[in-house]
């Protein structure tokens, strides 16, 4: 039995409201959505992210996948209107070569899914103007709709979906509309189909047979006064065979005056649910060190594993054999003492004023609305059913605001205590916070190649950043470096062949490292260092008056972890947007504090 692409289009009438958000992508979820194209999302600025569940505070939480959207600029000192977006689930996302927009009302994105490329187009178009501004916009829409179309290959599958405010009858035309539409026409429905004829689409909700209530797509007023098909799901024709079913879902998605619209695409290769192992790493609890107890028991054990060690020193032994035995004593005792933690990579926590009381809440609106829905049911009824629905819209909002103001002073009390005791705690909030602001996005996990084709392969997002660094500082690798002199110019360096490194000298180098500075390749951190007592200085005054003698440092004092840290201006996926800090190895620190 061949996977089915479930994909969905619908008119949100505004998601600025960070709970209709939350609706409307569990709603996704339950559904088993694949592809999901919104349409008046009111949003502002535009976006794409990557969305993983339990993401705390992202704009599209609780999505699994991703999402790339189009609005208004954030400049824009007006209501929000207009904007469109599409989210795609796990298995879709992971297959996105590319992405775009054109202005505020259309936006696409292409994946390849087995051996099919397509091209997924959600719009949201004007409505049906007859005055002079209202008819060019509408020209201007449909030409870009119809040029955005145009630029993607021959041979990318393009399905197009949105509110597009046509009405295409109920007539057969063209193979592009089907005998199952809703009577009435207006002029976007003219321009609808001469984009389909050109482009080779057909409107795929008006080829299946069925009920009148699974044809409407819109509805307004007591009784449904105003109702019509406007929203519709475009399909390249090239896939109608492929095309199982295509209607109207009645409350399937709540909080709007539309409904969704579903269409089944059977697709050339199965697809495999299963659960990818996430990865892990363990990192040393050196908040540990805070604790008195911790340190004392910390020195005791590397001055027995050191002095233990040295007895095991060559005269002849080079600095190089000396510290990596140092670095593996110090790590194997610190490891002994603080212990570790398992950290596993991309794992967040829900958020915390999604309460189990407010999923209730949230559970007995939906069920009200779906009430609401039902036909042949007496007046009286109806309204009763109309005033619960409003109650339990009401009893939402208020469990969410009385949930939101616990979070927040918990959240305000616990940033107060993290200041006072570990300003790295604090920090790491005072970060988080500000990825939630750029809506979740983790900088530098995914980048564009040379040819901004979008990577996301760990191994192939490496070598991106290790190709875009080395251009970056190497940039005249042919020209010849010269040395002007030997040592320093000003005063306090030290030539060669001066003096001995004196122990005092590697006692107040030690002593001056901050607490809290992230290591080198070498792991070792200034903890380490500065609470392993006069056995540490003794083996540091080695290891540092033997590089001084042999004029050469030990590797890893030579190498430098660099990490891309955001400038928070320009696109996430560009390398250029970020800028590189080197971690380098602290004990390496220890011999350049007492050479220069």
């Amino acid at each position: 039995m061949n996977e089915q692409i479930r994909a969905v289009c619908f008119n949100a009438n505004g998601l600025n409201d960070e709970r209709k958000r939350r609706t409307v992508v569990e709603s996704c979820v339950k559904g088993r959505v694949d592809i999901l194209g919104l349409s008046e999302t009111h949003l502002k600025g535009q976006g794409k992210c990557a969305c993983k569940k339990g993401d705390v505070g992202s704009l599209w939480e609780g999505m699994e996948g991703g999402a790339v959207w189009t609005a208004l600029d954030e400049k824009y000192k007006g209501r929000g209107k207009e904007g469109c977006a599409i989210l795609m689930s796990d298995r879709v996302w992971k297959c996105v070569t590319d992405y775009g927009r054109k202005g505020t009302r259309i936006v696409w994105v292409k994946c390849k899914i087995g051996l099919v490329k397509y091209a997924w187009v959600s719009m949201y178009a004007p409505v049906n103007l007859k005055t002079v501004k209202g008819k060019n916009e509408m020209r201007k829409f449909w030409n870009d709709l119809n040029e955005c179309i145009k630029c993607f290959e021959i041979g990318r599958r393009v399905i197009v979906m949105g509110d597009m405010n046509a009405k295409v009858g109920d007539e057969s035309v063209d193979e592009v509309v089907g005998k199952w539409g809703v009577p009435g026409l207006n002029e976007n429905g003219d321009w609808l189909v001469d984009v389909c004829a050109e482009r080779g689409l057909f409107l795929a909700n008006t080829f299946f047979q069925h009920k009148m209530i699974h044809r409407y797509s819109w509805r307004r007023g007591r009784e449904d006064e105003q109702k019509g098909l406007i929203d519709y799901m475009a399909v390249d024709k090239r896939l109608r065979r492929d095309v199982v079913d295509a209607k109207v879902v009645r409350g399937m998605i709540e909080g709007s005056d539309h409904f969704a619209v579903l269409v089944k695409i059977k697709t050339s290769i199965k697809w495999k649910f299963r659960n990818e192992k996430k990865e892990e790493s363990k990192r040393l609890r050196l908040e540990k060190f805070r604790e008195e107890g911790v340190r004392e028991e910390y020195k005791k054990r590397v001055i027995e594993a050191l002095n233990a060690e040295w007895g095991n020193m060559d005269g002849d032994t080079k600095a190089e054999e000396v510290f990596e035995s140092f670095k593996a004593v110090v790590l194997s005792v610190t490891e002994g003492v603080v212990g570790t933690k398992v950290v596993k990579v991309g794992r967040k926590k829900g958020n915390a004023w999604w309460t189990e009381e407010f999923r209730e809440a949230v559970r007995d609106k939906r069920n009200a609305y779906k009430k609401t829905l039902e036909r042949n049911v007496p007046e009286r009824v109806r309204n009763e059913r109309k005033r619960e629905y409003i109650r339990c819209k009401r009893r939402v909002k208020q469990v969410i605001d009385e949930s939101k103001k616990r979070v927040d002073e918990e959240f305000g009390r616990q940033l107060s205590e993290k200041y006072k005791e570990d300003k790295r705690l604090y920090w790491k909030e005072i970060k988080n916070e500000r990825e939630r602001e750029t809506n979740g996005s983790k900088g530098g996990s995914e980048v564009k190649d040379v040819d901004g084709m979008i990577l996301r392969e760990k191994e192939a997002v490496k070598g991106r950043w290790r190709t875009y660094f080395e251009n970056l500082m190497n940039v005249n690798r042919e020209g010849e470096t010269i040395v002007t002199c030997m040592g320093l110019m000003r005063g306090g360096g030290r030539v060669h062949e001066q003096e001995e490194i004196k122990m005092e000298e590697v006692r107040e180098a030690i002593g001056n490292l901050k607490n809290g500075k992230a290591a080198g390749v070498d792991g070792l951190t200034a903890e380490m260092l500065k609470y392993g007592g006069g056995a540490v200085i003794e083996w540091m005054h080695k290891i540092c008056g033997l590089a001084w003698n042999e004029g050469r440092v030990p590797s890893d004092w030579t190498k430098a972890i660099i990490v891309p840290v955001y400038k928070r201006k320009g696109n996430r996926n560009e390398c250029g947007n970020y800028r590189g800090i080197s971690l380098l190895s602290i004990a390496g620190k220890v011999y350049g504090k007492i050479v220069i």
